[in-house]
């Protein structure tokens, strides 16, 4: 896969001798304009905030005893940048993560089938490169990568996890989203153990770093968290652990798997 257009431009504003007012004449702005200026304010926004400075510490606090530097970013389930104030936050923040551990570009990967053509445009403003390959979360991660998916369904969680359902893939995994314990309390019993094994079996191994509530806008990285298991930690490979029953059938009201 290779790397989208580059990085965001900023055009130098020159002065234009001004018209008659009969002459003058309103163009509305283009939506990839539109959509650059939602961002510069996006950006804005939260690199001046405390929080993200919180979260920046509490994130290489993880990686530290994760002990791998991650190659990779995979995010699942963004949503539209171009619709929604949430998932344009969450795509400036994965541009910070991307900066700030220093990964390539054409190694920061998103994909959700839900993307519009503006969508895409942002993700190109952005160094983001859009995955059209929609697996429904069966992607193999065979190098350290972060998996960054605020917000998605315990469905897609699951297919990431049966995927990569291995000691040394498992070990390769840090998971930016939801704090996966939470799906174990809120789903009965029976359910976990049919619908979703592999969450259900992963949580008591995991080493989890919950971030600070963004005081602003409060649902946005709600219940986000870092969240990784050490491969010394993890069950032998001959242990019943690993081995899982039949995949259940994708959800059909499942919007992020279609």
């Amino acid at each position: 896969m290779s790397p989208t257009d580059g990085p965001f431009l900023y055009d130098n504003v020159s002065y234009q001798p001004s018209r008659s007012r009969k002459k003058r004449k309103k163009h509305a702005p283009s939506i990839e304009d539109s959509a650059q200026s939602r961002l510069d304010r996006t950006i804005a926004e939260l690199s001046s905030s405390a929080w993200l400075a919180a979260c920046t510490t509490l994130l290489k606090q993880g990686l530290s005893a994760f002990g791998k530097r991650p190659s990779e970013i995979l995010c699942l389930g963004l949503g539209s940048p171009c619709a929604s104030a949430e998932a344009r936050r969450q795509l400036c923040f994965l541009v910070h993560l991307r900066d700030v551990l220093q990964i390539c570009p054409q190694n920061v990967l998103a994909c959700d089938p839900i993307f519009s053509d503006g969508d895409v445009s942002c993700l190109r403003q952005c160094d983001v490169v859009q995955l059209t390959d929609n697996k429904m979360g069966k992607y193999r991660l065979d190098k350290p990568s972060i998996a960054f998916m605020p917000h998605c369904t315990a469905t897609l969680y699951e297919n990431l996890l049966r995927e990569n359902w291995s000691t040394a893939c498992l070990s390769n995994i840090v998971v930016i989203g939801n704090c996966l314990a939470e799906y174990v309390d809120a789903t009965p019993v029976r359910k976990l153990q049919t619908e979703y094994p592999c969450i259900a079996r992963l949580v008591p191994y995991l080493v989890v770093h919950v971030f600070p509530a963004y005081a602003p806008h409060a649902a946005t990285f709600f219940n986000t968290a870092v969240q990784f298991a050490i491969m010394e930690n993890l069950p032998a490979e001959n242990d019943s652990f690993w081995d899982l029953p039949e995949a259940s059938l994708v959800h059909a009201d499942d919007g992020e798997i279609r």
